[in-house]
């Protein structure tokens, strides 16, 4: 029996971010992700709201998920938010994303985002249209 490959199968790890009070987020993301074939692959981490700073509140969150992925000896690890949207997702793009850290020994990150055209040119999110949603561009190679 031959098991079916897609690009996601490159990732050890993939988390969410959400908040507590965010169920319907929560819902919304869990029927995105299976519309990619990730509904049981995705780990939510819930957090309680920090009143005083949501950057804190997002990058603790995030900290949380590489440290939950590299304690369980993952390589790679995506990190998603609760209002992920996989509107135009094309897996071939993803495929050449997942070749790039194929060829690197040294890639540290890599980020999605969708392209929107309303936003102007001199804008970082207008580099590239994305496989993926909601995120930053980056890509570091060592």
């Amino acid at each position: 029996m031959t098991t079916e490959t897609t690009p996601w199968d490159f990732f050890d790890r993939l988390y969410c971010i959400s908040l507590k009070q965010r169920e319907d987020r929560r819902q919304s993301a869990v029927e995105e992700f299976a519309k990619v074939g990730l509904a049981d692959r995705v780990e939510f981490i819930v957090s309680e709201r920090l009143p005083y700073d949501i950057m804190q509140q997002i990058y603790e969150s995030h900290m949380t998920c590489l440290q939950k992925g590299l304690e369980a000896g993952a390589r790679n690890i995506v990190v998603f938010e609760d209002d992920v949207e996989f509107e135009r997702f094309d897996s071939r793009k993803l495929q050449s994303c997942v070749e790039i850290f194929k060829a690197k020994s040294a890639v540290e990150s890599f980020s999605f985002r969708r392209f929107d055209p309303r936003e102007p040119e001199n804008s970082q999110s207008s580099r590239a249209e994305s496989p993926l949603p909601k995120s930053y561009p980056c890509l570091r190679i060592k």
